[in-house]
């Protein structure tokens, strides 16, 4: 191939073309109007993570759709017709004067991270998007007072260690929660939190610490309200691991010490918590069961995305160390991994559920993922549940919200766990 020497052609990830998955996300719909190139998008500390992809950015000049190159002999062909001078600027036959221009073709692959970083953005604001279905419109417009930016950062960092050390402190279960629930709550408002939590060894440890001890239960406490605080527990982890893909605090902290806290987090969530017999038909109690159920799924849901979809940060976090973790734990694991197939088929079973759709993903991704990389959990879910799946999850288009932004990749999960039982 040759080009003309002043158009310089830099190909910065040359593996395999894999443009078309990025440009499929932004095609351009003829019938829907053009985005508003000025539209607000939803603000993240992470300029990846808020990103919506809703269509194709249009030119400031033209509205005509992005049109695939599909092969490179095409772009050659395309540049040749050029016929660039060594000049920087050349005069055709006609007498018109040409000016050169510098070409910047960057070639994406599935291990490319920037590729990895849009696919993290493009799932988180599908889960935002589905979040908001649900949530109440804040109706409060009142104008913030500005505060400096120095001063900001300086008395944040404050209130975090105060707050990470009155939870490590305080032994009350009641404080304990409200602290915790505290810490939530500010993770969900400021990545900041996220950061300075993913750095702080001493207060995940006590929470991960935690999820084992409440577990098994102390006998001080009312067991309904440890079971809540395990319930806010498992939410904090949740919401720490969201939309954080971007820290490599995070992975730095799983990976420390051959892995003590993501082993720990593992062991202490594959059981489900222990009842005294006189409160097995309790109904209050097994309603926070359930409830516990789906805070675990979600939060296992987010430590297998951490580690399988976006691994950002090298191959010592992937899927088979999860699950080299969870096997020897299987006598335990076992029946949590069965109750999350029978939640998702309850969940399926009621068609068009928009309040469940987020829920409905997490079951189904942590499923078809442990399905497909275990082949302990294949052989529960084949020997108890294959039927149940094969009739409750038949033409799923049909049973999961239209409107929801998540029905497409839930979708997906089931068709895929469908193929691996099949």
């Amino acid at each position: 191939m040759k080009l003309g020497t002043s158009l310089r052609v830099r190909l910065v990830k040359a593996v395999d073309l894999m443009l078309a998955p990025l440009l499929m996300v932004m095609h351009h719909q003829k019938d829907s109007p053009p985005v508003n190139p000025k539209k607000h998008l939803s603000a993240s500390y992470s300029s990846l993570s808020s990103t919506s992809w809703h269509g194709t950015l249009p030119s400031p000049r033209s509205q005509r759709p992005l049109r695939l190159i599909t092969s490179l002999d095409e772009t050659a062909s395309r540049l040749d017709r050029l016929n660039l001078s060594d000049s920087g600027s050349s005069v055709s036959s006609q007498g018109a004067t040409t000016a050169t221009a510098d070409l910047d073709l960057f070639l994406l692959t599935d291990s490319t991270l920037f590729y990895q970083l849009l696919q993290a953005a493009s799932l988180n604001e599908k889960i935002a998007g589905t979040k908001e279905l649900k949530s109440p419109v804040n109706g409060d417009t009142k104008p913030k007072r500005k505060k400096s930016h120095e001063r900001l950062i300086m008395v944040r960092g404050q209130l975090y260690n105060q707050l990470s050390a009155d939870i490590q402190s305080n032994k009350s279960l009641e404080k304990r929660f409200y602290l915790v629930q505290e810490l939530s709550t500010a993770a969900s408002n400021d990545m900041n939190i996220k950061k300075y939590f993913w750095k702080d060894l001493d207060l995940c440890t006590a929470l991960v610490e935690d999820l084992g001890k409440y577990r098994l239960g102390t006998g001080e406490n009312n067991r309904a309200d440890e079971i809540e605080y395990l319930i806010q527990l498992e939410s904090c982890l949740s919401e720490m691991f969201r939309e954080s893909e971007h820290l490599s605090q995070r992975a730095h902290l799983l990976t420390a010490n051959s892995f003590v806290v993501l082993r720990l987090l593992l062991e202490n969530i594959s059981s489900a918590p222990s009842l005294p017999t006189h409160l097995t038909s309790d109904a209050e109690v097994e309603d926070l069961c359930t409830e516990l159920l789906d805070t675990t799924t979600k939060l296992l849901f987010e430590v297998l995305l951490a580690v399988s979809e976006h691994p950002t940060f090298g191959t010592e976090l992937s899927v088979s160390r999860v699950v080299s973790f969870l096997e020897p734990c299987f006598s335990t694991f076992g029946p949590v991994y069965s109750s999350m197939i029978e939640r998702g088929l309850f969940l399926i079973s009621r068609t068009g559920a928009a309040s469940t759709t987020l829920l409905l993903y997490c079951v189904f991704y942590v499923v078809e993922v442990l399905c497909r990389n275990s082949a302990v959990c294949r052989r529960l879910l084949i020997s108890s549940h294959l039927e149940d799946i094969r009739y409750y999850c038949a033409n799923p288009e049909l049973k999961i919200a239209r409107f929801s932004p998540l029905q497409g990749l839930t979708i997906e999960r089931v068709q895929k766990l469908l193929q691996i039982i099949s």
